[in-house]
């Protein structure tokens, strides 16, 4: 709630700065959407049952082969398979999205490329690497649950004994693709770990330095949201390693809190924060140049006759409103101006 609030404020001040019109970066925005209804798809399709067939996962039944409930377990995994896909295809596409947004924080923050580069070269790096890592991930999982479909369809699957040794062979290999992409899946989430936890580190760093154009408490979230992802990494990675239905649990309990609330409000704060950025990094020192320059202009250069500065804003007119003011020694005999010689040496 409190970081609903803060941005709440944060959206009523960028209200008030743009004339009643919220400006958000449209990467942020789009990219917070696909990550909440990507995730939200899965949760419908893979806890809830409210996509496909009821099913109720049974681990001890899945650990001992059971023939029956692997049949069961094959028939509501084809029943979700178009939900389960379009949710990896929403995620792809919003940590694509992502990328751009990241890179110009670490662009404005390293002040056009010249302050603490490795920081923010590595940030840049890090959020490229996690777009690239989901999208073969994403690809691997469409590979693999179309070629698992084929079988399960296409293939005798009833020999052995009980009838169910082709059943048994489809799932060891199924539970083989799904360890050959345990890594990859899993690698987005210290990906994603080490890109906030630089962000935090870069606003920090320069609330201390004095010169932060982002939100402080916008860095703390992302501190949170990277510790968070941290160990999400952990659980998915050592559910091999220890007792599985617990890692998988704290694994998805940790992901759907990520990816479906604290991704997202986090998305749509940098994409609030972002236009502010520029307009004090880039637009504001253009302004202030830009105005001391229309200053000097209408000053004229030191010692500078007024037709000299009126002749610089108005050439075209200068001699028609300043003649008047001339004084006579200023005119030759014919009536005509006597231009004095100006020595472009000095």
């Amino acid at each position: 709630m409190m970081i609903l609030g803060t941005l709440a404020r944060d959206l009523s001040e960028a209200t008030k700065r743009k004339n009643a019109m919220i400006e958000v970066d449209p990467s942020c925005l789009l990219s917070s959407l696909l990550f909440f209804v990507g995730h939200l798809l899965r949760i419908l399709s893979f806890y809830s049952g409210a996509v496909g067939k009821p099913h109720e996962f049974d681990f001890e039944k899945w650990r001992a082969l059971d023939p029956g409930y692997l049949r069961e377990q094959w028939a509501w995994r084809r029943s979700i398979r178009a939900p389960a896909i379009s949710s990896g295809l929403c995620s792809a596409v919003a940590w694509v999205l992502l990328v751009p947004p990241l890179v110009s924080f670490a662009w404005l923050q390293s002040r056009g490329g010249t302050h603490r580069m490795g920081t923010h070269t590595a940030l840049a790096c890090f959020a490229c690497a996690g777009a690239f890592f989901e999208g073969i991930d994403t690809l691997m999982i469409l590979g693999s649950e179309a070629t698992c479909d084929w079988l399960q369809t296409s293939f005798e699957l009833g020999y052995g004994a009980d009838g169910a040794g082709g059943w048994r062979a489809l799932e060891i290999a199924w539970m083989t693709s799904q360890g050959t992409r345990l890594w990859v899946d899993a690698i987005d989430w210290l990906f994603l770990s080490l890109s906030l936890v630089l962000v935090a580190r870069s606003v920090w760093l320069s609330e201390r330095d004095g010169a932060s154009v982002f939100s402080p408490k916008w860095a703390a979230l992302s501190a949170a949201i990277g510790s968070l992802a941290l160990v999400d990494f952990v659980a998915e990675t050592a559910r091999f390693a220890g007792d599985w239905r617990d890692f998988s649990i704290a694994a998805a309990f940790i992901s759907m809190l990520n990816s479906l609330v604290l991704l997202p409000v986090w998305i749509l704060w940098l994409g609030v924060e972002l236009p502010r950025a520029r307009g004090e990094v880039i637009e504001d020192p253009l302004k202030r140049a830009h105005r001391s320059s229309s200053s000097a202009d209408r000053a004229g250069p030191a010692g500078s006759s007024p037709l000299a500065a009126n002749w610089g804003n108005n050439p075209g007119g200068a001699l028609a409103s300043d003649r008047d003011g001339w004084s006579e020694a200023d005119r030759g005999e014919s009536g005509e101006v006597e231009l004095a010689h100006v020595d472009l040496a000095s």
